[in-house]
């Protein structure tokens, strides 16, 4: 017998208070609760796809009713709407929105605060104090040296992977090349900024 709900994390996002409230939410007649995203993404989305406004979700935290899941088939729909040829600028956050449409529970923001990191900018250090997950949206990842934070390093050193070496930068990524480099001659240490702008300088060439 199938689980009545679960719950879905991006691997990009950071608990860091009790899950329980929205692990406990009757989902009752609602396919998912998750966030609604961002101010310009429910302008840019929403008329897109003809989805209400201020209903559009973050698919980076869901929590998932299996059984209207299945019955409302949205495995194949979203598949169907992949398929179809379309563009979409956020694949699977764009059709889950549309074969789900409003059969979703908008959740208070604190359960999935959307945050951008910047160069030593430890963003995610001035949250509000009842966020419960904290999402690092865009390409700055916490655990790419220019983006490293406090908060995610206070959390990283009470985790599995405490030991585990981190990147210093996305090798796919020429503008995180490129922030490591400014990284560096931040701090002075300049053969360093040298060596990875020219590493920057290649990447961007051969691609």
């Amino acid at each position: 017998m199938l689980p009545k709900g679960c719950l879905y994390i991006d691997s990009d996002a950071l608990c860091i208070q009790n899950l329980a409230f929205i692990c406990n939410t009757n989902l009752d007649s609602a396919v998912v609760a998750a966030v609604a995203d961002a101010p310009y993404m429910q302008e840019s989305q929403c008329a897109k796809y003809r989805v209400m406004f201020g209903t559009y979700f973050n698919s980076g935290v869901m929590l998932i009713n299996i059984p209207l899941w299945c019955q409302e088939d949205i495995t194949t729909k979203t598949l169907t709407l992949l398929n179809s040829g379309e563009k979409y600028q956020y694949p699977d956050q764009d059709v889950l929105n549309i074969a789900i449409g409003e059969k979703t529970i908008i959740l208070a923001k604190k359960y999935n605060n959307l945050l951008a990191l910047s160069i030593n900018g430890n963003e995610d250090s001035k949250v509000p104090d009842d966020t419960v997950l904290i999402h690092y949206i865009t390409k700055n990842k916490p655990w790419h040296q220019p983006y490293r934070s406090r908060l995610f390093d206070f959390y990283l050193q009470k985790s599995l992977w405490k030991n585990d070496k981190l990147p210093l930068y996305s090798c796919k990524k020429t503008s995180s090349i490129r922030a490591y480099s400014r990284l560096m001659f931040k701090q002075k240490k300049y053969l360093s900024g040298i060596k990875h702008y020219l590493i920057y300088l290649k990447t961007k060439l051969t691609k």
